[in-house]
């Protein structure tokens, strides 16, 4: 549905960069759908995006006369002379946003190479075409109507919705200009480092039973034990053991709520040698053993969170005097 009044977004800081360019959004307008309305032969030191959602109406650039209709877009570059009127019988309603576009002196090239093959060529696409006028082929009026809403109404993260739309707006908008074309750009892969985070959790996640050590985490993350150390501190707020232990009580509350499983096959599931080892370190931490806590959860209560799981191991392994034993180290893991 369409706003009813004339919409205009003048004195909203937004500012866009794409590679060596800064965006700047100078005004977002709606114009509803009067009789007649339009704007007499002018231009402009900046670039206009003009979309149609409805309606007929007139474009009249160097001359020529263009018959506006539904889903119309057209771009009016710096210096172009243009007046548009809208249809006495069936007039158009129009979404316009005005912007300049400035070199940016901070060029992120060489960090981000990647954004010379995206982000520049979309920018320098818009420097290279003056004007415009077609249909539009890439989904960019929908997305004119929900950046209108964003700014409509005081939604959580309003402003980051805004600056996202215009962002996806421009790049739809110009691949109307260049059509629906491939290109051989490929997306920017993560170094080793920027997924280490993901090694990390699927080290304690997808490892089934298997001997769990910080020896062979830190190889797998290309890093020291030390280091290990602070990163898994840094990622859980908790020891290697702390985060190990924790993880196989989930696990072993998770298995006594769903399965019928002896004890002794839990323990053995979740890492533990030892079927009393296991039985001592479940009752520290879970404040039950694990029939109780079974024979509970089916009751549906006694249930403990797992925030209150991971305090619980924290305290145990301070309170513990052992080294960290890990399955086929000794007979008590």
């Amino acid at each position: 549905m369409q706003p009813v009044n004339r919409l205009a977004y003048n004195n909203i800081d937004i500012k866009l960069y794409l590679d060596r360019y800064m965006i700047n959004v100078l005004t977002i307008n709606y114009e509803p759908p009067v009789p007649g309305w339009g704007y007499g032969h002018h231009n402009h030191s900046g670039y206009e995006f003009h979309y149609i959602p409805q309606g007929k109406g007139t474009l009249e650039v160097d001359g020529r006369v263009y018959e506006i209709r539904p889903g119309t877009i057209y771009l009016t570059g710096p210096g172009i002379y243009h007046k548009q009127k809208a249809d006495l019988y069936d007039p158009m309603s129009e979404y316009c946003i005005y912007l300049e576009l400035k070199v940016y002196h901070k060029n992120t090239r060489k960090r981000f190479p990647y954004r010379k093959e995206e982000a520049g060529e979309l920018a320098e696409q818009l420097t290279s075409t003056p004007f415009w006028f077609g249909q539009d082929n890439s989904g960019a009026i929908p997305l004119f109507a929900d950046l209108l809403r964003e700014l409509s109404f005081h939604y959580f993260g309003r402003f980051t919705a805004v600056q996202c739309l215009i962002h996806l707006l421009f790049v739809k908008t110009v691949r109307n200009f260049v059509g629906n074309i491939e290109n051989d750009h490929i997306l920017p892969q993560k170094m080793f480092d920027d997924r280490r985070r993901t090694i990390v959790d699927d080290y304690f996640n997808n490892n089934g039973n298997h001997t769990r050590s910080p020896k062979d985490l830190a190889q797998k993350v290309g890093v020291s034990i030390r280091q290990l150390n602070r990163i898994v501190l840094e990622y859980y707020s908790m020891t290697f053991k702390q985060k190990l232990t924790s993880f196989r009580v989930e696990q072993a509350k998770d298995l006594l709520t769903h399965t019928e499983l002896p004890v002794k096959e839990i323990s053995q599931k979740v890492g533990y040698l030892s079927e009393s080892y296991f039985c001592k370190v479940f009752k520290e931490i879970v404040r039950q053993t694990p029939s109780e806590y079974r024979t509970l959860g089916y009751q549906g209560t006694g249930r403990e969170s797992i925030g209150s799981t991971v305090q619980a191991s924290r305290s145990h392994n301070r309170s513990s005097n052992v080294q960290d034993h890990f399955p086929g180290q000794t007979a008590r893991s």
